[in-house]
């Protein structure tokens, strides 16, 4: 929709409101493939052949092949490079000092080192896990919540999960300009049964 005309996904425009005549031929635009994933649009911008292009990344729940997931998500604009983003974002350890009392954020109390793992290093990425240090039974080992960079600029979390609970996050970071960026950040949840209702 622009100024209230309407495009086809071919390009072709097919009502403009403020003329009282026929479309003209040359009203259109390019059109781009698009295809949603785990409710994210992704435009591919030139690259038309479907079999050369690569499939939108998922996360490890694939949302959109299992049901019941609650998501959660926001974009925030930001005045710093979209890869100084993501290693922020690759260090968990800075949640609860940096977001302290922020909504959804950290709080300062809660500050500990991290048991953190690299598990694996390709050109595309990383994988890793990290867990509290701090435990109320310091017997008992604590659970590790998986933190993986699929280059160049998504960070995902995933807790382990325990009785069926799911809990994960994938932080989209997208470069806006020199020294700007964006981040898209989805959240997703599911809890089974009773455990829904608490």
């Amino acid at each position: 929709l622009y100024h209230g005309w309407k495009f086809e996904g071919c390009g072709r425009c097919s009502s403009i409101p403020q003329l009282d005549a026929s479309i003209p031929k040359a009203a259109t635009r390019r059109g781009y493939p698009v295809e949603v994933r785990e409710g994210i649009v992704w435009v591919y911008m030139g690259i038309l052949d479907a079999s050369t292009r690569k499939s939108p990344p998922v996360s490890a729940d694939d949302l959109d092949k299992h049901t019941g997931f609650d998501t959660y998500s926001f974009q925030v604009d930001l005045p710093y490079d979209s890869t100084f983003l993501a290693e922020n974002l690759l260090d968990p350890a800075h949640i609860p000092v940096s977001h302290d009392a922020t909504p959804g954020g950290g709080k300062k109390a809660n500050a500990q080192p991290l048991e953190m793992e690299v598990l694996e290093t390709t050109s595309e990425g990383l994988k890793g896990r990290f867990r509290n240090t701090r435990r109320k039974d310091p017997s008992v080992e604590g659970p590790w919540t998986s933190l993986d960079l699929e280059a160049p600029g998504i960070v995902r979390f995933r807790a382990n999960p325990k009785l069926g609970l799911v809990f994960g996050a994938a932080l989209h970071c997208m470069p806006l300009g020199k020294g700007r960026a964006r981040l898209l950040f989805r959240i997703y949840s599911r809890f089974p049964g009773a455990l829904g209702l608490i």
